[in-house]
């Protein structure tokens, strides 16, 4: 210790010569010491440094000095590294972000000093608890705080406990005696308030495989005498217990065996691969064939089969849960704007004004508080009011009443009410931009109304045109509706190759004489999507239910041309 002061007050003494100290000490035959050369050496590099830290430099001159200097300085052990790894980090980022803004000035060490330690005291691990829904954080004495799923990783046995690397001077350490803190014991503690923080599930993590060449890595002597104490106290009826509470997984990140057990790794999923296909043959789900179908429910089925064929097996999908807001909203989004506008077109069509319609969007929640609101609320309904006008006018032609149908075709009967225009036709309108569905949605109407003989024109008002369908001889109705009502049969035992926007796409190039190679270029391109447009495969019923199958086979082609052809040909 008396050295370690000597050492620091001549090396921290501004113009003092960093040699003074050394001339003391001396072996005790009254030669110089050993150890004095490596000494001299270590304080040359410390005065090297010293001097050109003091030399105000840009940003990335900073960090390559700075790593450079920790290499040569430092012999981290893993707690250590840690840090060190902090301050290469914030280096990292400070460097980007000067790149960013085109900053290219010389910066003294105070400066950056002062950002490194705002930097590194504020990224510490130990910190991180309880920041958001999942916490990630380090193991700390004294947080036996109840949670729902506790996940302990990386419960190697040469990892946790983890093991006391004492320094050489340490006399505790070599001393030891009763009542002395031991990180090891310390560890186990920690290991015990983790079991008993969970709640509902204890999810452990070790590596077992080494990968290098394949041997057994054990478990934390904590875990192994965890199984060991469950597998004394508790018994199944059939089976190793031990052998049920253990899952091996795979090493490799590609092994075939992750796809059987689950995995989120999209990267290593091959495509078109028959034994990732989330369903290959044809379920019989579907006992009678004859039963009445309702033309609402025909639709929704076109609108998305795969939808249609997953909620019949009770598979949800987590993209449309609900979930509350985490910031404040300042904008509305393309959907939040088009729900706004369709609440806004009802308060019209039903004799209200826009400063009715707006209170009640406020009052709802539906809008940014105060003059972000206003904005955001102008510029969604400016148009709405022409568009009101245009829709009063069409509505004014329809009947008094809504018109029963009830069509028989050789795959069941369908049944429904329709909204028919006196001279004949059903008439739809939604504000906004003509979509692939409002025109299915339409032509599925148009044609139960043509089969039931009560054909005319059908128009769809959107807020860019008036979309209209030719009358459909009765004969040809019924034999499309036919075709239409086997496709839903048959999207009720497996997923339909059939997507709204995507086989629209493909028909419409088939329509126009294209070759079969012009058609399913366009198809893969409405499928995946661009810059502009957004791509079928990104609505997640159509991913999960076509995973692993080539969503443009053949029966895409085929069905693509029955449902289409004809609805393009009655609306040119």
């Amino acid at each position: 210790f008396g050295f370690e002061r000597l050492f620091l007050g001549y090396a921290m003494s501004p113009g003092s010569g960093l040699y003074q100290g050394i001339a003391p000490f001396t072996d005790v035959e009254g030669g110089e010491a050993p150890w004095l050369g490596e000494l001299q050496a270590f304080i040359e590099l410390l005065d090297g440094w010293r001097k050109e830290l003091a030399k105000p430099v840009s940003i990335a001159r900073w960090q390559r000095r700075i790593n450079l200097m920790m290499e040569q300085l430092f012999l981290a052990d893993e707690d250590e590294e840690q840090i060190l790894k902090s301050v290469r980090d914030a280096l990292d980022k400070l460097v980007e972000h000067a790149q960013r803004v085109g900053f290219g000035d010389r910066l003294d060490a105070s400066v950056l000093r002062q950002h490194l330690a705002s930097q590194i005291g504020s990224g510490s691990g130990s910190r991180r608890f309880l920041t958001g829904r999942v916490t990630f954080c380090n193991m700390v004495p004294m947080r036996s705080i109840p949670f729902r799923v506790v996940c302990l990783l990386g419960m190697n046995d040469s990892d946790y406990p983890r093991i006391d690397k004492p320094l050489g001077f340490d006399l505790i350490a070599q001393h030891p005696r009763k009542g002395d803190r031991s990180r090891r014991e310390d560890d186990r503690y920690l290991f015990l308030e983790a079991i008993l923080s969970a709640r509902e599930v204890l999810y452990i993590s070790y590596v077992g495989h080494s990968q290098q060449d394949n041997s057994v890595k054990l478990a934390s002597v904590v875990v192994s005498e965890l199984l060991d104490y469950v597998q004394q106290g508790y018994r199944l009826e059939h089976g190793d217990l031990r052998q049920q509470l253990l899952t091996e997984h795979p090493l490799q990140p590609f092994s075939e065996r992750n796809f059987v057990q689950g995995s989120y790794a999209a990267e290593w999923l091959e495509r078109g691969d028959g034994r990732q296909q989330f369903i290959g043959d044809a379920l019989p789900l579907v006992d009678e064939i004859n039963e009445v179908i309702e033309l609402n429910e025909l639709k929704t089925f076109f609108v998305n089969p795969a939808r249609s064929f997953l909620k019949r097996l009770g598979v949800g999908n987590a993209e449309y849960d609900e979930a509350l807001e985490e910031s404040e909203l300042f904008e509305l989004d393309n959907l939040e704007a088009y729900f706004l506008k369709d609440a806004v077109l009802s308060e019209l069509l039903d004799d209200g004004d826009s400063e009715s319609c707006l209170n009640l969007a406020r009052a709802r929640g539906k809008l940014p508080h105060g003059t972000f609101g206003e904005i955001a609320f102008m510029q969604t309904t400016e148009q709405l009011e022409e568009f009101s006008r245009q829709v009063e006018l069409q509505r004014e032609q329809l009947q008094e009443s809504p018109l029963d149908i009830r069509v028989e075709v050789e795959g069941g009967t369908i049944s429904g009410s329709l909204q028919v225009l006196a001279e004949g036709g059903c008439f739809s309108y939604r504000p906004a931009k003509l979509k692939p569905k409002d025109q299915l949605m339409l032509w599925i109407e148009h044609l139960a109304l043509c089969a039931a003989g009560k054909g005319g024109e059908s128009t769809h008002l959107s807020e860019e045109k008036l979309y209209k369908l030719d009358a459909v001889e009765q004969k040809t109705a019924v034999l499309k509706l036919d075709e239409l009502v086997k496709l839903y049969r048959q999207g009720q035992n497996m997923p339909l190759s059939f997507y709204p926007a995507t086989s629209l796409a493909y028909a419409k190039k088939i329509a126009d004489g294209k070759d079969e190679s012009t058609a399913l270029s366009s198809a893969d391109y409405a499928w995946k999507g661009g810059q502009y447009a957004r791509g079928d495969t990104l609505d997640p019923w159509f991913d999960q239910a076509m995973r692993g199958r080539n969503p443009l086979d053949e029966p895409f082609c085929q069905i693509a041309q029955q449902v289409y052809a004809l609805m393009l040909i009655a609306s040119s």
